[in-house]
């Protein structure tokens, strides 16, 4: 079986000191895993970058095959044979993220915004609130919900038992940080607006 998956890299196109190249299938032999031996990649966008952060990182579309083994705290996957398909823009892993967000809501209820001080807002089961525009709001209320304001100045709030996604633009807006948390993680209050500062951390907005 094959897998649709997601690399990060250093500026080199390297991981761990081992040379990647875009087009060329890597085969790891011998055992796999997770965190250990094998070739790594995530099957959630939102993910890499625990591992490889904006500004210093370069990002790949990739299929993965063989051998696998979970890391269980993420979607993060040991694999033993992978393919580099494309090397994507930082842009494209975060509309790669975006859309993965909607792809798991229902059509009734996601709401989607782009405008600037704008907001977007959603209720119910699997509901998903994505916003784009500068200094703009997303909120959801409901279970398994996810909350994404992903412009410069944004702020999210999600209720218990669903999930927001933050980024931090600098004033040129180019993206800095990028970061998901559930409700309850991570000191996430539910009902509550967060925003990201320049360190990537979740701010409670009062």
């Amino acid at each position: 079986m094959t897998i649709s998956a997601y690399k990060g890299f250093d500026k080199a196109l390297q991981c761990r000191g081992y040379q990647f190249e875009v087009g060329k299938t890597y085969t790891h032999e011998g055992e796999v895993r997770a965190c250990a031996s094998g070739f790594h990649v995530c099957t959630d966008p939102l993910d890499i970058f625990s591992y490889y952060p904006p500004g210093t990182s370069r990002y790949a579309r990739v299929l993965v095959s063989g051998a696998t083994a979970t890391h269980g705290d993420d979607s993060k996957l040991a694999v033993a044979c992978l393919r580099v398909e494309e090397e994507i823009s930082l842009h494209s892993l975060v509309s790669d993220a975006v859309a993965k967000i909607l792809e798991g809501a229902s059509k009734e209820s996601a709401a989607t915004s782009t405008g600037d001080c704008s907001a977007a807002t959603s209720t119910g089961y699997r509901s998903a609130a994505t916003n784009t525009g500068h200094k703009s709001a997303a909120e959801v209320s409901g279970t398994s919900a996810v909350a994404a304001s992903l412009g410069l100045q944004g702020r999210a709030r999600a209720s218990a038992g669903s999930a927001i996604v933050l980024c931090y633009r600098n004033e040129a807006g180019a993206l800095i940080h990028i970061r998901a948390s559930k409700v309850g993680d991570n000191s996430i209050k539910p009902d509550t607006w967060y925003s990201l500062n320049e360190n990537g951390d979740f701010v409670e907005e009062r």
